[in-house]
């Protein structure tokens, strides 16, 4: 006989021993779905996150999605882009087939430049996708009814909450009256927000960005889109790097001052050039000034070539952004792709063209002093006619 054949050892024999070694090889963790957390946190304390979207999220007005429908049909603002795969060997800034792989760089400018607003009231911001996946398809990846801007803090809602997508395409739809072909016609949902922030209005400022676009886009033109995000010689400044730590000891982004001595070394060159408005220099800066909120490079390169008899306009760009041996120096700041004058030259510089663009269109006599006061509106007259 056995001793666990008799009852009382039967049960000694049969019984699992806790053994934590054993257990620690059969443990397995738990899984964290950070969506289903959230979704579940917010059911117990009947919170519905698309209401924070719909009181935050900046969308375009109507009117730039109609324009662009009726220009090439998707409602792209960069037409032939899409989103590039790394994990399929892709990279950044390859074209297949005619179509140019982009990180977010080309969805975010397009965004941006299509509201209105200009970089330095758009704080916290991010570009987001309102149907997924669209990113990765040329059709919809700056297709402007496709993308919002929405607070960084609650931006990847776009990406993972279910309510919160559901209703930013029936809002989207609302709106421009459009959804991608290969997606079912949205419906409104369950639980939809009732107040919505509106549309931005259809301003000088957008109707200007869609003509600098369209002229851009014309054949023979050397427009590209913003500059990718990220290190290299065409690397932009992302908006969520601090802009008042330079990116080099040459740069200028926004927010980063220019010493006092360059200061004035700088502007007794402009004063210098506006002598002169037959200067390539001269007539690029007037460019810009003309601008006033700003111009993507690449357009302000083929205007310098209407204009100036420049032969490489390019590089001339590139030597008023950079401190660097014989450069013009850092008149310009180049964020996102769009150039502007640099904030601490701004002011001075338009009065600085504005009164030999003044004197050079008979607005003043030739002997008057020049003076840092001017007439907006005469300063405007004079660099369009000077830009001719």
């Amino acid at each position: 006989m056995n001793l666990s054949d008799i009852p009382v050892f039967g049960q000694l024999f049969n019984k699992k021993v806790n053994n934590p070694a054993s257990q620690q090889h059969s443990y397995q963790s738990p899984v964290y779905d950070a969506a289903a957390m959230l979704k579940e946190a917010a059911q117990i304390h009947n919170i519905h996150l698309s209401l924070l979207v719909a009181e935050t999220a900046i969308w375009a007005s109507p009117e730039v999605h109609k324009k662009l429908m009726e220009e090439n049909g998707y409602g792209d603002w960069f037409p032939n882009t899409r989103r590039y795969r790394p994990g399929q060997g892709e990279k950044r800034g390859q074209i297949i087939d005619g179509v140019k792989l982009d990180d977010n760089s080309y969805a975010n400018q397009a965004i941006k430049k299509a509201v209105g607003i200009s970089r330095e009231r758009l704080i916290g911001f991010e570009a987001c996708h309102i149907w997924p996946d669209t990113c990765y398809d040329p059709r919809y990846h700056t297709t402007i009814a496709n993308l919002v801007l929405l607070p960084r803090a609650i931006a990847g809602l776009s990406d993972h909450d279910a309510e919160v997508q559901a209703a930013l395409q029936y809002r989207s739809f609302e709106l421009y009256g459009w959804y991608p072909v290969d997606s079912p016609n949205p419906s409104k949902p369950d639980f939809y927000p009732q107040t919505w922030r509106e549309a931005e209005p259809f301003t000088q400022d957008v109707s200007n960005a869609l003509r600098w676009r369209k002229n851009s886009s014309q054949p023979g033109s050397s427009h590209e889109g913003p500059a990718p995000a990220g290190p290299g010689p065409n690397s932009k400044t992302p908006s969520d790097i601090p802009t008042d730590v330079p990116r080099s000891s040459n740069t200028s982004p926004v927010g980063f001052r220019i010493p006092s001595a360059e200061k004035l070394i700088l502007l007794e060159r402009i004063g210098r050039w506006a002598q002169n408005p037959r200067l390539n220099v001269y007539k690029i800066i007037a460019l810009v000034v003309k601008a006033k909120t700003g111009i993507p490079r690449e357009i302000l390169v083929q205007e310098a070539n209407r204009v100036s008899v420049s032969k490489n306009a390019y590089g001339a760009v590139g030597s008023l952004l950079t401190t660097k041996a014989n450069a013009y120096g850092r008149v310009f700041t180049d964020i996102d792709g769009i150039i502007t004058i640099h904030p601490d030259l701004a002011e001075e510089v338009a009065r600085i063209l504005g009164m030999y663009s003044l004197k050079l269109a008979g607005l003043l006599q030739a002997n008057s002093p020049i003076t840092y006061q001017t007439d907006a509106a005469a300063l405007l007259m004079a660099l369009q006619e000077d830009a001719v």
